[in-house]
């Protein structure tokens, strides 16, 4: 149990962590560039802001999860001492190389952008 645990919330934790970073940067520029309109946020709006990047993260991680229940097998690395899933099926493998590269990109643009 603690082996599917573990290999599912570093997928998702990542990709939380990168949102709400682009976030905290992007909303860093905006109180710089207007900050009389910066004065009235409140910390409900921060909550708000923070259940969002949440609920995309969960919405992109979502199809690998149904695809780790389904389609991987779970077997533990003793080289990298931490648990993996093996994936056999093609359209899960397609989603990873396409939906990675793509939030992370779309999270660098972000960044740079708004540095």
């Amino acid at each position: 149990l603690l082996c599917h645990v573990n290999a599912n919330t570093k997928w998702l934790l990542g990709v939380v962590n990168m949102f709400l970073t682009c976030c905290m940067a992007t909303l860093k520029v905006i109180i710089v560039k207007r900050p009389l309109r910066a004065q009235t946020w409140t910390t409900k709006l921060g909550h708000k802001i923070c259940a969002a990047m949440w609920f995309l993260a969960l919405c992109w991680y979502t199809p690998m999860l149904v695809g780790n229940i389904f389609y991987g097998r779970l077997y533990f690395s003793f080289e990298i001492n931490e648990c993996n899933y093996y994936y056999v099926n093609g359209w899960y493998l397609l989603y990873l190389t396409v939906a990675l590269p793509v939030v992370n990109t779309l999270c660098n643009i972000t960044l740079i952008i708004t540095s």
